[in-house]
């Protein structure tokens, strides 16, 4: 299924690129300002977990991912800009590397900052992070753990403006879930995200 969503995303590349909505006109047209909007489509998938992790202690998982983002610019100037950032995900799942069983999921993070910490034209560079939850048809990340996780991540990348409305996101963030000990099995997993996406700035 990762490969198809990952498929899909590329496939628009060369549409993207070569969309006739305004190419490098101006690079103030490039540039990010107070109260632009973009909605996104991306998706990720870490390999594996770490042994010994950061958090999380749970080891031998596959990690995937897609969300859909929301964002708005909150705060924008000559070479930097700030945005809050909505995520919904529509799938998450859970793959055991050994058994290959697969656990799926879904949520939110509501709670988001994008901060763009170098504009050069088309190019940019962001470091980002959220909080939210992932609620899961199982328990995760072991069966004595709980369905509900609380998660957050955080991370960077570049994104690479096709032209002024159209953004290709290539990035990495590290993730994390648990239930907070709200169970008294709380092993928490940690997962290292590639990620591609698409934005549609408005």
């Amino acid at each position: 299924m990762l490969a198809r969503i990952l498929a899909l995303l590329l496939s628009c590349l060369p549409v993207c690129a070569f969309s006739q909505n305004g190419a490098y006109s101006r690079q103030n047209d490039l540039n990010l300002t107070r109260d632009s909007q973009k909605v996104s489509v991306w998706s990720g998938v870490s390999p594996d977990s770490p042994d010994g992790g950061f958090l999380g202690k749970t080891k031998d998982k596959m990690f995937v991912i897609l969300g859909v983002r929301y964002g708005k610019v909150v705060a924008a100037g000559r070479r930097m800009a700030l945005e809050y950032t909505f995520d919904a995900f529509p799938v998450a799942e859970v793959i055991d590397r050994n058994s290959k069983d697969s656990v799926y999921g879904f949520g939110l993070s509501p709670v988001g900052l994008k901060w763009y910490v170098l504009q050069v034209s088309r190019f940019k560079l962001f470091t980002n992070g959220s909080g939210g939850f992932l609620t899961f048809v199982e328990d995760v990340p072991d069966p004595d753990a709980r369905k509900f996780n609380f998660t957050f991540e955080f991370g960077g990348g570049i994104e690479v403006f096709t032209n002024s409305r159209v953004g290709i996101a290539l990035g990495y963030r590290y993730h994390h879930l648990s239930n907070a000990n709200t169970e008294k099995v709380n092993p928490g997993l940690d997962a290292n995200i590639f990620y591609i996406g698409i934005s549609r700035f408005f």
